[in-house]
């Protein structure tokens, strides 16, 4: 009887040595988890920062597109208004051209009939 009771008595610690390498390995496992848990959350975070830093951007790309549109129609009617006054200034200036020319014909004509 003695061996038997020997060889349970050893199979018994190595059983309890098993059952003690099981329960290390699952506290492992168990803070692996947590970690790996903690870098998704970290992973998802840094996600959302850049999902919304590139929505800013995209936003002030958008507005910079409209601003600048704006700016080149502002440019055009400048331009166009720059256009009129130049040919403002050209009739101006024919017109004031044939007045110096028809007050010259004139007092010409003026001084003449008066000697």
């Amino acid at each position: 009887m003695q061996p038997l009771k020997l060889r349970a008595g050893e199979q018994g610690r190595g059983f309890a040595v098993v059952a003690d390498e099981v329960r290390k390995l699952a506290e492992r496992t168990t803070i692996a988890t947590k970690e790996i848990a903690e870098m998704i959350r970290n992973v998802q975070q840094e996600t959302k920062v850049a999902v919304a830093a590139m929505e800013q951007g995209t936003k002030q790309v958008e507005e910079g597109v409209t601003t600048t549109a704006r700016a080149g129609d502002s440019l055009k009617e400048i331009i166009h208004m720059s256009e009129d006054v130049g040919e403002m200034i050209t009739h101006i200036a024919a017109a004031a051209t044939e007045q110096s020319a028809l007050r010259k014909k004139s007092t010409g004509t003026w001084t003449r009939s008066r000697s």
